[in-house]
Formats: C-alpha cells, sequence, structure tokens
C-alpha cells in the first residue's frame, strides 16, 4: 500500500562560536542555543529513523493487521483471493498473557533492604514494598506494561516514562448534624409540663484539596520516541539523548504557564501553532495503521472547532542533565518553552526489547522474524483458493467465429447454450491440481514459526498443529512441549525482569526518597496499623 511522503527536516549545525565550546553538564543553557540543539538533534534522528526503522514499523503493522491487498485476475475486474493470514497476531496474542501477568504480578516482588539488620528492618523494607505496590497500582502499572510489550512484540521495542508529577487530592467528608425543629410542651407524671424538643439530622458535606507528590508512568509509543542513533544498547540510560515527540492540545499547553520552570507564549502565539501544524514522518507512519484497517484517520489533522482542542506538536528532548522542550515548527527561541536542568539527574524513560541486535537499540520483533512465513503461507492459501475456484468454474474454449453471447458461456443451472457442434465448438479447460499438496508447506511454514518464537500450537495456541504432531499423543511429549514453550517464556521475562521492570522499580523508589513530602509519608505510615511504630525518617 502506498503510503503518503513526509519532509524530512535537515539538520542545521550550529554557529562556529557554540560548535567550539564543550559545555559542562552544571553550566546554564541559553534559550537560543537551546533552540540550535534541540532543533538540529531532532532532525538527526528523525532522517535516521525515516530511512532505517520507520518502514520496520509500517511493515509490522501491515503483518499485525494481516492486511492483503485485493487483487484481480490480469486483464479483468474479477477479483482473486486475498485473504489475510493472521500469524503474527497469533504469536503476539498468545504470548502476552504468559509475559504481562508474570512480570506485573507485584505481589511476588521481592524487595531487600540495601544493609539488612534485623527485623525493624525487615518492617521498613515491608513497607518500603506496600507503599511502592500501592503507588504502581495507582498508575495503572499493568496496563502500560501491557501496551510496552505488545510494541516489544510488535515492532521490537517497548517504552515507557517513569517521573515524578504533583497532583490535587479531593477529600469528601460527610458531618451529621442534628438541628432543633420545634419546642412542645409534654406533661409528666412527676415534673408536671416539661418542654421537649424534636431535632432533625442534617448532613454536611465538606470537600477538601490538597496537593501532593507522586509518581506516574507512562506507556510512549515506539513512534512517538526517537532514540539517538549512536546508542549501543536497549537501555535508553546509555543514550546521549532521546526524544519524545507528542501532539499536546493548546489547553494543556496554556495550563502549564506558571508552573516552575516553564515559560509559556501568549494566547495567539499558541493559536498560530496550532493552526500552521508542524508534521513528521511518525504521522505517516500511524496513519498507515489505519489504512490497513481500510480506515481513514490523520493524526496531524485536528477533529473540533473548539480553539483549545486544538494540537501543537510537542518535541521533548531529554539528556542525563537537561531537559528541553520545544513547540515544532516555531523559528526562533520563544518555542522554547522549557529549559532547565534535568531534576532526575538521569533519562527517565525505560525500555524492554524482544530479540536484541547487539550494539544496537532497535530490536527485532516478532514481524520481523515471521513476516516470510506469513506473507508464504498467506500466498501458497490464496493460490490454492484461486485454483479451485478455476476448477469450479473453468474458462471455456470456442471456436473462432461460432457467435455465443460471452455471459451464455458462463456456468448456471438451467442455462442453455445454442451451437451447432458441442463437442468440437465449445470446451472446458482442464485445470491442473498443482497446489493440492498446499496445506504441508503451510504445515512446514507453521513450525518453522513455533521454532523461531517458541510458540508451539498446543502449549501456547491451545490448538493442536495443523497436519497432525506425532508428540501430541503422549502425554510425555505433550509436557516436553509444554515445558520447551515455557523455558523460551521464561527467557523473556527475566530478561524484562533486569532490564526494564527493576531498573524502573528501583527509580520509583530513588524518586520517592529524593521528591516525595516526608508528611506525606509519615501521614501514610499511620493509616496502617503495623507501620504506626516506625519512625518516618
Amino acid at each position: 500500500m502506498a503510503l503518503p511522503d513526509a519532509v524530512v527536516p535537515t539538520p542545521e549545525p550550529l554557529p562556529q562560536a557554540d560548535q567550539r565550546q564543550i559545555k559542562a553538564p552544571t553550566e546554564s543553557w541559553t534559550k537560543q542555543y537551546a533552540f540550535q540543539v534541540v532543533r538540529s538533534d531532532w532532525a538527526y534522528a528523525e532522517s535516521y529513523r525515516v530511512n532505517a526503522h520507520d518502514w520496520r514499523y509500517r511493515n509490522a503493522d501491515e503483518l499485525y493487521l494481516a492486511w492483503a491487498g485485493q487483487q484481480y485476475w490480469e486483464g479483468t475486474r474479477v477479483p482473486r483471493s486475498s485473504l489475510g493470514v493472521y500469524v503474527v497476531f497469533q504469536q503476539v496474542e498468545a504470548m502476552l498473557p504468559k509475559l504481562v501477568s508474570a512480570l506485573t504480578a507485584t505481589d511476588q516482588y521481592h524487595f531487600t533492604a540495601d544493609k539488612p539488620s534485623g527485623p525493624e528492618t525487615d518492617l521498613i523494607t515491608l513497607a518500603w514494598r506496600e507503599l511502592i505496590t500501592k503507588q504502581l497500582s495507582e498508575t495503572k502499572f499493568r496496563e502500560h506494561v501491557r501496551r510496552a510489550e505488545k510494541s516489544k512484540a510488535v515492532y521490537g521495542n517497548g517504552v515507557i516514562e517513569a517521573g515524578i508529577e504533583q497532583y490535587e487530592e479531593e477529600y469528601i467528608n460527610f458531618e451529621a448534624i442534628s438541628v432543633p425543629t420545634r419546642t412542645m410542651m409534654m406533661p409528666h407524671p412527676m415534673l408536671g409540663q416539661i418542654p421537649v424538643t424534636d431535632t432533625e439530622t442534617k448532613y454536611k458535606r465538606q470537600i477538601r484539596k490538597e496537593k501532593k507528590i507522586r509518581p506516574y508512568l507512562r506507556y510512549v509509543s515506539v513512534k512517538d520516541f526517537y532514540m539517538d542513533p549512536n546508542c549501543e544498547s536497549t537501555n535508553p540510560q546509555d543514550a546521549g539523548y532521546v526524544i519524545k515527540r507528542v501532539y499536546m492540545r493548546a489547553e494543556q499547553i496554556k495550563a502549564l504557564r506558571g508552573q516552575p520552570g516553564f515559560e509559556v507564549p501568549d494566547d495567539d502565539y499558541l493559536y498560530r501553532m496550532s493552526t500552521a501544524k508542524s508534521t513528521a514522518n511518525q504521522d505517516v507512519t500511524k496513519l498507515g495503521s489505519e489504512l490497513f484497517r481500510y480506515n481513514m484517520w490523520n493524526p496531524a489533522q485536528d477533529y473540533t472547532s473548539d480553539p483549545s482542542q486544538k494540537r501543537i506538536a510537542v518535541v521533548e528532548y531529554t539528556k542525563a542533565n537537561r531537559k528541553i522542550w520545544w513547540l515544532q515548527g516555531s523559528e526562533g527561541e520563544e518555542g522554547v518553552i522549557y529549559n532547565q536542568p534535568n531534576k532526575y539527574g538521569c533519562i527517565n524513560y525505560f525500555s524492554c526489547a524482544y530479540a536484541d541486535v547487539l550494539d544496537r537499540w532497535n530490536a527485532l520483533s516478532v514481524s520481523d522474524v515471521s513476516e516470510g512465513d506469513q506473507r508464504l503461507q498467506q500466498a501458497l492459501i490464496n493460490s490454492r483458493i484461486d485454483e479451485i475456484a478455476l476448477a469450479i468454474h473453468p474458462p471455456t474454449y470456442k471456436r473462432r467465429g461460432i457467435t455465443v453471447p460471452w455471459y451464455q458461456l458462463k456456468r448456471a443451472p438451467g442455462r442453455v447454450v445454442e451451437v451447432e457442434n458441442p463437442e468440437n465448438d465449445i470446451k472446458q479447460a482442464e485445470i491442473a491440481n498443482v497446489t493440492q499438496q498446499a496445506f504441508v508447506e503451510v504445515t512446514a511454514s507453521e513450525n518453522r514459526v513455533q521454532k523461531t518464537t517458541g510458540i508451539t500450537d498446543l502449549a501456547a495456541l491451545g490448538t493442536p498443529s495443523s497436519g497432525g504432531n506425532s508428540a501430541n499423543r503422549t502425554a510425555t511429549g505433550v509436557n516436553t512441549q509444554a515445558g520447551a514453550t515455557q523455558d523460551r517464556m521464561k527467557y523473556l521475562v527475566e530478561n524484562d525482569e533486569d532490564t526494564f521492570i527493576e531498573p524502573l522499580v528501583n527509580f520509583i523508589i530513588r524518586m520517592n526518597r529524593k521528591f516525595m513530602d516526608p508528611k506525606q509519608a509519615a501521614t501514610w505510615l499511620q493509616l496502617d496499623p503495623r507501620f504506626k511504630q516506625l519512625d518516618p525518617v
């Protein structure tokens, strides 16, 4: 399927004076210098990915969605078989339940103290465990990991952004108040007439808002994420810089006005940026995924008349010691709305990889390793169906000079064709049964895919292999297949634990220690009876 081309930006070198100056991590950056660096590095990263990997992402979407362009018999508008075969979809969706459930089972996470020293340390460790698991649950941890794992399987890499955000907690309390309604005099056998007051219970709602700090996790689409082309590992912390490009609504950018470190232009400037929208090749890549579903959606188009809902492309440039937010398309330093030292002290992105390619960040995906066999199976199955269609409705030969309308030559019950010599004037073509053994090749292709990914039919998909499998006849054979699949999945889980989950959780612990309000933590400890005796420090 042909996709529209996007304009690739051209990197512009820094002025000679800036090229000769190597800034230390503690040095400040002027807005002009930040603008020049982020615009140039964005062009380098975009240009590299357009030529190296964006085509892979579009190809992966085509395979996962099993897109098959409609084919026609040559010289006609008669459709040929154009079935899609969901090989990559089957492998990815069979893999995810095993990976996600193992990686997000926070009740199985094991926390240890840096210096174990006794029961009190164990209780402190337990308190940290309870705090972190509750925070992970609050951030929708499972959903973000699920999407990152799916991105890993389909495109090769999955990315999650982590950090600290300020939020407003709303507390709603109810208070019962007894209000007197009337007073009556009632006779008493000993005291005579006494006053009696009727009361009515009313409820008062109290809404209190309090600002707090908490960690956050956000799945980042690999199509929105640009890695330093010189990064030689799947760990983003090893990169010189990373870039995230997303569309933000004008009202979201305006809400940053007045926040520490942000310098947001006026409304008129934001309006002009939202109407003269800058695009990137990632928009073409995203557009393609909908085209493969026979839909039309342009991520660079605003489907609203509300000016506050119109979007602006924001390029977030992250180094270990600096963060810059740039409104893409701005021609000057006024488009730099954030230019501050990186408060995290590291690149706050974490990634998982399916099959890493040594010395590169972009890894192989299930789509990459299964593409050939999916296209082979698709071609074989469609060829078999075409041959069956020809056998059921074979072409007809007629002697030249015989005037028989073409519509009469098509087969139909009860149709009468008038010719002088039926045996010699009209004959049906003989169709050779070339593809009668196509299922053998399809079975061999399915077995190759299973050996490549480790997702076997019986153990992971719940169905036996087409064409039969002698190993399924005995419990030992079935257990051997299931064990092989479990070993392959265990390897993927262990890789993600070491390179993805553990660094992510340790980062959250470190951010809690660095940014969380001690009063907030102390209040949380007091709410749990197990930790009331602990010193918040």
